[in-house]
């Protein structure tokens, strides 16, 4: 096999500034216009240009002629003089450094660390502004003097930078100060100051134990909070029942998107387990995109899970206990639920009221849940109730001994059910809202469906049967469900 070379020094270094400029596309991230849980992304930002034009600097002393030099001074200038692909064209190096200590009050540490930041922050701006001033007036005439002032650049781009003993402190030094991407948190520590000051993308370690929240935790950055490692026990973030607030908000305060990872704990109490997508009410302005895996989520006042909007993934959780439903999707959110249970959800009082539902699995607007491998059982009202113009998908579920129907739906749902089996449970295994299936006594719940059902290989016995559904199969009795077969 035969591959071409190049011996010219031109291709050698243009491949080696192709490459340069990829790592740059690659790694920059927009300048945000806010402060708040973006300060490490401006900091990255700068951070990467000051890297980028510090190989130009090097590069274009290194290079063999006044050609290749002229062409990494251009980058130079491009990069110092505006921020390329940036929110703000025009924002030069050193305006990006005022904008940093601008902002610099909105971190949150202690006032030590703060006045470190600052400092660093300080002698960063007037690196920049040296950078910039030589940078702009870079002269092409004269080879001497364009190179002494490429050795000033260079020497004023390793300053901001940072990181040098016995000098100035620079950008390597205010990353150093920052709050760690990892902290572990114990019982009895503040954990929404841990959240504040993790990074985003970070990790929050929780120690075994239970941590008792005055008030609901809120997450608007992206970051894992997970049961440490070696826990060695159990996790529990609790709150009293009577509070107004959920134990946990994810919600976007900015328009960029964020993920949340919840891994091996049990949340407890509060008005709402987990609420996504809001925060207070206010929905978030961007999507947001939530993990929930090997944990338990009980006990609420209310709602066990809230999708206001975005995205929810359930791994083997249970959600349990709750006093209207353990999971709701009200509008436009999405939840995909894997081998979970839903348990015990719903009050008798509640039940009683007749025109309020409580249970299991509610989806209306827009609303979207899949549920595969799972268990929706035993709620004081029904399993899984789809309204509005909802979609659900099961697949391999079980449905079973809830007081109500196992489905319900009204509106312009859609329901696909596959492999799955709905038995036991007090009212029909499958309802779909009509004046026909209106039972004597009961208010009329919801608006008559007229959507589609579709399935095969499900198992829906009607109240004939042993473990059968005490008030029928399905509702009504002309609907013609592929229950079995292939």
């Amino acid at each position: 096999m035969h591959s071409a070379r190049g011996s010219s020094s031109t291709g050698r270094s243009r491949a080696a500034l192709s490459l340069a400029t990829a790592l740059l596309i690659a790694t920059s991230v927009p300048l945000p216009s806010t402060a708040d849980g973006t300060f490490l992304v401006q900091i990255l930002a700068l951070s990467e240009r000051v890297e980028l034009a510090l190989y130009y600097a090097k590069t274009a002393l290194l290079a063999p002629n006044s050609r290749e030099t002229d062409v990494y001074v251009d980058e130079i200038r491009r990069l110092v003089l505006a921020a390329e692909g940036g929110q703000d064209q025009s924002v030069s190096i050193a305006d990006s450094a005022e904008r940093l200590l601008a902002s610099s009050d909105d971190v949150a540490t202690d006032p030590r660390t703060q006045a470190e930041i600052e400092a660093s922050l300080e002698s960063v701006r007037a690196y920049a502004e040296r950078i910039v001033e030589d940078v702009a007036a870079l002269p092409r005439t004269s080879a001497v003097s364009r190179t002494d002032a490429l050795r000033r650049i260079h020497a004023y781009l390793l300053a901001a930078r940072g990181g040098i003993p016995f000098a100035l402190p620079g950008l390597a030094d205010v990353l150093a100060s920052l709050p760690n991407a990892e902290r572990t948190a114990s019982p009895g520590d503040s954990l929404q100051d841990h959240i504040d000051r993790l990074l985003p993308g970070g990790t929050l370690h929780l120690a075994a134990g239970t941590y008792a929240l005055t008030e609901g935790l809120v997450i608007d950055k992206s970051m894992t909070l997970r049961a440490a490692p070696d826990a060695g026990g159990a996790v529990r973030l609790a709150m009293g029942i009577g509070s107004t607030s959920a134990v946990i908000s994810v919600a976007a305060r900015t328009p960029d998107p964020l993920w949340v990872r919840i891994l091996g704990v049990t949340v407890r109490g509060g008005a709402v387990g987990v609420a996504i997508g809001e925060s207070g009410g206010v929905v978030s302005q961007a999507p947001v995109t939530v993990t929930i895996d090997t944990a338990s989520i009980v006990d609420s006042g209310g709602i066990g899970v809230r999708v206001a909007s975005g995205s929810a993934d359930l791994i083997a959780c249970d959600v349990a206990g709750h006093r209207e439903h353990g999971l709701v999707i009200p509008w436009t959110g999405e939840a995909r639920l894997s081998n979970c249970t839903v348990t015990g959800n719903g009050t008798a009082e509640l039940l009683a009221l007749g025109y309020r539902t409580s249970g299991g699995v509610d989806v209306a607007g827009e609303g979207k849940v899949e549920l595969r491998g799972c268990r929706v059982a035993s709620n004081l009202g029904t399993g899984l109730r789809v309204a509005d113009r909802a979609t659900a998908a099961l697949d391999s579920t079980e449905i079973a001994d809830n007081a109500q129907d196992g489905i319900q739906a009204g509106g312009a749902s859609a329901i696909h059910l596959r492999g799955c089996v709905i038995h036991r449970n007090r009212g029909f295994g499958l309802r779909l809202l009509s004046p026909a299936c209106v039972v004597e006594g009961e208010p009329t719940l919801g608006v008559p469906f007229t959507g589609d059902v579709t399935g095969n290989s499900n198992a829906i016995p009607d109240s004939t049967a042993v473990d059968g559904n005490e008030g029928g199969d399905v509702c009504p009795s002309t609907f013609a469900l592929p229950v079995a077969g292939d």
